[in-house]
């Protein structure tokens, strides 16, 4: 028994305990965790440094947790930072990726949930702050749109409709529009040598046979190629005033063999990948050690290219931005129409590569076009291709430089009117067909007459 009341004795010690108001506790600060301003927390500093007042004494004066008082002035909180873990990204970074993210909402490569984790991955793992293995959490998704609600994950448009619709007038303007804006912002009207497009096209090791003699009636006509499906990217950059960088070529290889270097195009550089094609850590290499070593030391420099997926890396575009490059994605499926060097160099330069292979098997009959005598082809077809009038050709046309929002016109039709059209078609069709079965039930002798006037008309 005795113990029973001890014990209930201590209980209600406790809950009276519990009803003291916090001003009774002694020695240290009562305020509730983050109940208060930063201004208090500022004013508790101050009065530290420049009045002489201890630090347990500028907590309780100015209603402040003491630790987190000591923390400040230790150097283990920031100022201006919130209470718990770090954040992976800082306020700028969220900043960038969130304009980043809008940006390429705007010209129709939006990223989905999963896209924006692996940028934000990929650029952890690159800082070395995160192991390779790591993945965000769906937590840090859910909080980083609540830090930034001017972001919603919204349904696209489908490819084959956005393709259809591709040359629209309407997305034409607001891809002018857009680039209108950066040409105001940085004031490139009066510098296109600062304007630059890049680009990459594949030339086949086998291309195209030609049309050669053969035998009337002959069903199979040969033609000696080398028997591979292998092909050669070759990366291409020019500026609005004719200034034409020097090739990057990628082979598709584990590493480069001198012997494929030789007899080039000056200044080319060359780089290896799985597959042949460009990837993002080869259009790192190729912004940091060979496009900003040739450009024109005018900043900033507007770079025009496609947005694959394989330009976009967050390091990439960071270190464009410090380097004074502005970054600008062309419209999704119209590159045909708006990428200067598809419209003016492309086209021309894979025909010289066609006509200089078809000289060199006539020259060698019994050789073959391979990575060892690839570059002495491709520089003839490249020299005769590749002009600086061309270049300022492309760049007009496509109304780029001089900046002309009515030089590409639009070819393609609305998706809504060519159905419209199309069932109009159907519903006449059907109509006719039975009106032409009515009066052929009851008049069959008009059956053949309606029929014919049918097809004059």
């Amino acid at each position: 028994m005795p113990n029973k009341k001890k014990r209930g004795f201590r209980r209600a010690k406790s809950k009276e305990s519990l009803k003291k108001s916090p001003g009774e506790n002694s020695g240290r600060s009562s305020a509730p965790h983050m109940q208060y301003s930063e201004e208090q927390m500022l004013g508790a500093i101050e009065s530290v440094n420049k009045g002489g007042m201890s630090r347990t004494a500028a907590a309780e004066q100015h209603g402040v947790p003491l630790s987190t008082l000591k923390d400040r002035f230790n150097g283990r909180v920031v100022h201006g930072t919130r209470p718990g873990p770090r954040s992976y990204l800082s306020k700028d970074e969220e900043g960038e990726l969130s304009d980043f993210l809008l940006e390429c909402a705007n010209i129709g490569y939006g990223k989905t949930r999963r896209d924006v984790k692996c940028i934000v991955e990929s650029y952890l793992q690159a800082r070395k702050n995160k192991p390779d293995d790591f993945n965000l959490s769906n937590g840090w998704w859910t909080n980083f749109l609540k830090r930034n609600p001017q972001l919603r994950l919204r349904a696209g448009d489908a490819t084959a409709n956005v393709r259809m619709d591709a040359l629209t007038r309407s997305n034409l303007d607001y891809y002018f529009g857009l680039l209108k804006n950066e040409f105001e912002k940085y004031n490139f009207y009066g510098h296109p040598e600062a304007i630059y497009n890049m680009d990459e096209t594949g030339m086949p090791l086998e291309p195209r046979p030609p049309k050669v003699i053969a035998k009337k009636g002959q069903k199979k006509v040969r033609y000696r190629t080398s028997g591979t499906k292998a092909q050669v990217t070759v990366v291409g950059c020019g500026s609005a005033t004719g200034q034409i960088l020097p090739p990057f070529i990628i082979f598709a290889a584990k590493q480069i063999n001198p012997q494929w270097c030789t007899d080039e195009v000056s200044g080319t550089r060359y780089a290896v990948s799985d597959n042949g094609w460009i990837d993002q850590e080869l259009f790192q290499f190729w912004l940091d050690e060979h496009f900003l070593s040739n450009v024109t030391p005018h900043r900033p420099i507007l770079l025009l290219f496609d947005g694959h997926s394989s330009h976009f890396k967050p390091t990439s575009i960071e270190y464009a931005k410090k380097k004074g490059v502005v970054i600008f994605c062309l419209p999704p499926h119209t590159t045909h129409e708006c990428q200067p060097l598809d419209v003016s160099l492309f086209g021309s330069l894979k025909a010289r590569w066609r006509n200089e292979c078809h000289k060199f098997y006539r020259k060698n009959p019994g050789l073959v076009i391979n990575k060892f005598n690839f570059c002495s082809i491709f520089k003839k077809a490249w020299l005769l291709a590749v002009l600086p009038a061309n270049l300022c050709s492309g760049f007009k046309k496509t109304g780029v430089f001089p900046f002309n929002p009515n030089a590409i016109q639009p070819t393609s039709k609305s998706l809504l009117s060519i159905k419209n059209c199309c069932n109009y078609y159907i519903i006449i069709i059907i109509l006719l067909v039975i009106i032409i079965d009515i009066i052929s039930y009851y008049y069959y002798y008009y059956y053949y007459f309606i029929v014919l006037l049918l097809l004059l008309l």
